[in-house]
């Protein structure tokens, strides 16, 4: 390898080395059978490696069908668009989606068939649908927490495990949550869903659908559930089979005829008639946790292939659930969205493993394993510097892409083969950025600071050559800058009627009380000594002369 760190495969799953030799010879059986399968890991690419800050860990990751766009979802609530043919070799993103679901962590991203949009589903009851470029398109309506049955509501009520985009419909896409249920949507039609899918139980109680998929002909929905059960429903023609008891109800929306009451009439399918249940497919316990992370069908459309967080990966034939085909253990999934998949060709399965518990926390010691499709027998597996939890391995392109986890940070890894990739990583991985030049930094300098344009204030101004043709605009432009120069006019007393002129309102009572007001108080400024004897005239100049002969003994 060129780039990034890649081991060789552990010896915890193939048989123990007794020697150096035949480690040796273990590893280069292990090389020739990942050749032969022409598994893309020779070189390494990071995402976003140049990209100011970190995110933390990277829990789903999606591209379009022509490989050109790649959509990554994060515990930090972000989401992060790149677009290969317009990146540089730093590979940041063109587009960060700063929390568009709230502070909510992203569990699952998932393009539409034609690339022009793409799902993102948060932790939340309310999945969003943006369009390619990050603007929000809609966002699926949530339904009512305090009705009881979970069927007779319009939308989810508690948080979202995931979704997938149908693989041929452009405007259908799968949901399924925390309260029970997987529902079926048209992006067109957002607040109204169309379908319903609950389980079969053996026992009462709401248990979570962990994980849902759809099969590559849309034909099918496989979906795993809290109490350790894995069912199938057909849904073939757009409707599933069984889904005949259509359940209707009275809440507003305009897109629909109103009825006769004058509420909005909003109607949808609901199922709890499966083609296929198994119900100890994961360890589940009484309380019905069973953490499965993760289902993808294969390409026959029969085969399934089942994640969960009791370290199993387990092969599974939709025509007869009762057991599983094959079985692969001690693979650690500490992530809730801990993915798994087929390869291309359908020749091998994966799935992204976690760091022990014993690896510090650093994240160190998590890989992506590959096996037979068939038997599940491990064929490679590629060692990674911290925990794999998203796997994408894309079709057109031959590159895989992990979201992958390292402590309180993450990051998207690509790994690739020259020989055996095309387009993707390849095209802008060796695009340098444009060095800033010399003189893009002296043009800079010269606008630092504030800028001063004293000469664009009519005062300023140099007067033009007035009149027919000389450009200053005739008796016009004259009066309009002369009216521009002359100053404020001084406040004056309303004319008119009363509040005229910008004035305050007043009235003729109200002027004759302020003049009687200032009369009254002109008085009370003066002695009051004076104002006493001006009421006096005889004795007041007794009073002097009293005084007179007093000061003069």
């Amino acid at each position: 390898r060129s780039q990034g760190l890649i081991t060789t495969p552990s010896s915890a799953d193939f048989k123990p080395a007794d020697n150096a030799e035949h480690t040796n010879a273990l590893a280069e059986q292990q090389q020739q059978q990942q050749n032969r399968h022409e598994i893309p890991t020779s070189h390494e690419a990071i995402l976003g490696a140049g990209e100011e800050g970190t995110s933390k860990a990277v829990t789903a990751v999606a591209l379009d069908r022509a490989g050109n766009r790649c959509v990554t979802g994060s515990h930090d609530g972000n989401v992060r668009i790149y677009d290969f043919h317009g990146m540089n070799s730093e590979m940041a993103p063109f587009r960060t989606l700063e929390e568009p679901c709230g502070s909510y962590a992203i569990t699952s991203v998932s393009f539409s068939p034609s690339g022009d949009r793409f799902l993102v589903v948060p932790s939340s009851p309310c999945p969003k649908v943006f369009n390619r470029d990050g603007r929000e398109v809609c966002e699926l309506t949530r339904g009512d927490m305090y009705v009881r049955d979970m069927k007779n509501t319009k939308g989810h009520t508690a948080a979202c495990c995931g979704g997938q985009w149908h693989p041929a419909e452009r405007a259908a896409l799968l949901t399924c949550s925390e309260d029970g249920t997987a529902r079926i949507w048209d992006v067109e039609r957002p607040q109204n869903q169309v379908a319903v899918l609950k389980p079969r139980q053996r026992k009462p109680g709401r248990f979570a659908c962990r994980a849902a998929c759809y099969s590559p002909d849309g034909g099918a929905v496989a979906a795993a559930f809290g109490d350790g059960s894995l069912q199938v429903w057909d849904v073939r023609g757009g409707s599933a089979s069984g889904l005949t008891a259509a359940y209707t109800g009275m809440v507003a929306s305009s897109r629909l005829q109103a009825s006769s009451g004058g509420a909005q009439l909003q109607s949808w399918s609901y199922s709890q008639k499966t083609t296929a249940v198994c119900f100890d497919a994961h360890a589940g316990g009484d309380a019905g946790d069973a953490m499965v992370c993760s289902l993808a069908f294969h390409a026959d459309n029969r085969t399934l292939v089942s994640r969960a967080q009791d370290g199993t990966l387990k092969l599974w034939d939709v025509r007869s659930l009762s057991k599983p085909v094959a079985v692969a253990s001690d693979l650690a999934a500490r992530y809730d969205e801990t993915a798994c998949g087929f390869s291309p060709d359908g020749e091998l399965a994966y799935t992204a493993v976690s760091a022990p518990e014993g690896s510090g926390g650093d994240g160190s010691g998590g890989a992506v394993a590959f096996f037979d499709s068939k038997t599940l027998r491990p064929v490679s597996r590629i060692g990674l510097p911290s925990s794999a939890v998203a796997v994408q391995w894309h079709a057109g392109l031959n590159q895989l892409f992990v979201g992958c986890a390292k402590g309180r940070e993450g990051e998207t890894r690509v790994l690739y083969d020259p020989s055996l990739s095309t387009k993707g990583v390849l095209v802008c991985k060796d695009r340098k950025a444009r060095v800033p030049d010399a003189a893009d930094m002296a043009i800079a300098g010269l606008y630092q600071g504030t800028v001063y344009t004293p000469h664009a204030l009519p005062m300023f101004r140099e007067p033009m050559s007035a009149g027919a043709g000389g450009g200053g605009g005739g008796a016009r432009k004259r009066a309009r800058d002369g009216a521009l120069m002359a100053p404020p006019k001084s406040d004056s007393l309303p004319v008119g009627k009363v509040g005229a002129g910008g004035q305050l309102g007043t009235s003729e009572k109200a002027v004759m009380m302020r003049q009687i007001m200032e009369k009254e108080f002109t008085k009370s400024k003066t002695n009051a000594r004076d104002a006493f004897l001006s009421h006096d005239d005889g004795g007041a100049a007794a009073s002097e002369k009293k005084d007179d002969a007093l000061s003069k003994q």
